[in-house]
């Protein structure tokens, strides 16, 4: 009977061990089952990376990493203090893209005033020297690659930009030898810390198409987006079949390149590409430029920072490559908020000191409109030589022929003035298929608008109507109403307010009681004359 009982105790013993084994093996195996699917999960969550390589490595820059940096870094350390840009915030730059040997101090220049600045979306304009489209292409990849490391694309940007699909899609045929976006982003690398890229190659666009595809950008542009138009200028020399003179050829190339920047350093978009179809300079980025001058606010300044050409360095104008760094800047919050005597011009002009300048600006529109020299004027007077914005209103009985302005200026009154008469006449886009005429000459009447400093204010509502112009800003979309506006039209506040956002400013009708929008009011004293018979 023991005998028995020790037998099935033992039985059952290794029935339950074999039971514990079972179970054992059964729960590693489900274990193991279950690791493989944990180990497989992060592979099939992480998104696949797709990087473009780049392509001139080793040949517009150097391969190797440490020397790269090294040739950055002393480009750097040539900058003058002098160019870092100042308390102004960099918003846009134009930047050549030829070989770092060449044109990497010139960029430098650029760089250095957005070095360690806080930018988290870059967007790089570039031209396409191997393809032949037209509108946009941005490649489909996650990354571009430079000896650096990897920099991240803006996939959500991108993606949004190519549901357009009129203006935008993806041509990898033409980036897979491209230089002049990929040139840019070693500097980028050694300048910004954290930030994303948005790669956009420009085939032809008409000159409807720049102004489309500046529109689509517009909403992408926050406070923290640096905007890069990539472009080498005057190309010389029968390697570039342009040979437009063939004596004083460093001269001439020069003036060349400062018609071009003259253009571009008073934002005017439509001139530039007009001023390329008349002279047929060589500007491999013009379309870049043209798309970044549509995209910059009216407050902007640029400045000229560094110009130079290969033909100065080789010592040979055989054949020559310009190169020039151009940065736009904004005045920073503090002078902004601060403004000196924000509702004030100062005192009332004399009546000669108006004389003057209405003197100016009709001599300037009318050696715009017969097509002669622009004359140079020696002003000695002091009320004309303070640095003031002004706005240069055209019309020819009453109806609008043109109207364009500056907020800041660097420049005497005066020559503001005629600079803004020059693009009243000749530049208003709203003008350029009507343009003013010889004939209408006698009949055009000059208003000129001499401004005081913006002043942000906190309650829209409290401009006085007749008195007060507004500025409303919001990202890269601005518009703005002189105080005559108010009184010619009729409008409340309301309407005021809400006709700039939604007319001028391309904002919703009520952006301005939104608190991410700006709105600066200013004051102006108005100088004008009345040849015309005012219907």
């Amino acid at each position: 009977m023991k005998s028995e009982q020790r037998a099935m105790s033992n039985g059952g013993r290794q029935r339950t061990l074999c039971s514990l084994k079972l179970e054992s093996t059964m729960i590693n195996i489900v274990v193991y089952l279950l690791s493989l699917s944990f180990l497989a999960m992060p592979v099939l969550a992480q998104p696949q990376k797709s990087v473009r390589e780049p392509a001139v490595a080793g040949s517009f820059y150097s391969a190797d990493e440490s020397t790269l940096r090294e040739q950055i870094e002393s480009f750097f350390s040539k900058v003058p203090e002098s160019a870092s840009g100042g308390n102004d915030k960099p918003i846009a730059l134009i930047s050549p893209h030829a070989g770092y040997r060449y044109s990497g101090l010139v960029t430098a220049y650029g760089y250095n005033t957005i070095k360690n600045k806080n930018y988290k979306r870059v967007i790089v304009l570039a031209p396409s020297h191997y393809g032949s489209f037209k509108g946009v292409s941005i490649l489909r990849v996650t990354h571009y690659r430079t000896p650096l490391g990897l920099v991240e694309v803006d996939k959500d940007v991108c993606d949004k930009l190519l549901e357009n699909t009129l203006l935008f899609s993806t041509y990898p045929d033409a980036d897979k030898y491209e230089h002049s976006l990929e040139t840019q982003l070693p500097f980028l690398q050694m300048t910004l810390k954290d930030f994303r890229l948005v790669p956009l190659l420009i085939g032809y666009l008409s000159g409807e198409d720049v102004q489309k595809v500046a529109e689509c950008i517009k909403s992408f542009i926050t406070n923290e987006t640096i905007l890069i138009a990539s472009c080498d200028f005057t190309h010389y020399g029968y390697n570039f079949d342009y040979v437009p003179f063939k004596k004083d050829t460093e001269a001439n190339i020069k003036k060349l390149d400062y018609g071009a920047f003259d253009r571009i350093l008073a934002f005017d978009s439509d001139g530039f590409l007009k001023y390329k179809t008349e002279t047929g300079i060589t500007a491999c980025g013009y379309l870049p430029v043209a798309v970044l001058l549509k995209l910059l606010p009216v407050n902007a300044k640029g400045t000229l920072l560094n110009y130079d050409t290969s033909g100065r360095q080789t010592g040979g104008f055989t054949n020559s490559v310009s190169y020039a760094s151009i940065v736009f800047t904004i005045p920073s919050k503090e002078e902004t908020r601060s403004p000196p005597n924000p509702n004030k011009t100062g005192e009332e002009m004399d009546e000669q000191a108006k004389k003057n300048l209405l003197y100016i600006a009709r001599k300037t529109v009318e050696a715009a409109i017969n097509n002669t020299p622009i004359p140079e004027f020696n002003i000695t007077d002091e009320a004309l030589q303070g640095k003031q914005g002004a706005f240069v209103t055209l019309r020819n009985h009453g109806q609008l022929r043109g109207c364009i302005g500056r907020f800041v200026s660097d420049i005497p009154l005066y020559k503001v003035v005629s600079e803004m008469a020059l693009a009243s006449a000749t530049q208003d886009p709203r003008f350029q298929f009507d343009p003013i005429t010889a004939s209408e000459l006698k009949d055009i009447d000059i208003e000129i608008s001499i401004l005081s400093p913006l002043e942000k204010t906190n309650d829209p509502l409290n401009i006085e109507l007749g008195k007060h112009g507004i500025y409303i800003k919001r990202g890269f979309r601005s518009g703005c109403f002189l105080p005559q506006v108010a009184t010619e039209t009729g409008w409340s506040k309301e309407e005021f307010l809400s006709q700039c956002c939604g007319g001028k400013a391309g904002l919703p009708p009520d952006a301005w009681k939104d608190p991410k929008t700006d709105v600066f009011v200013f004051t102006a004293e108005i100088v004008e004359e009345k040849k015309s018979k005012e219907l």
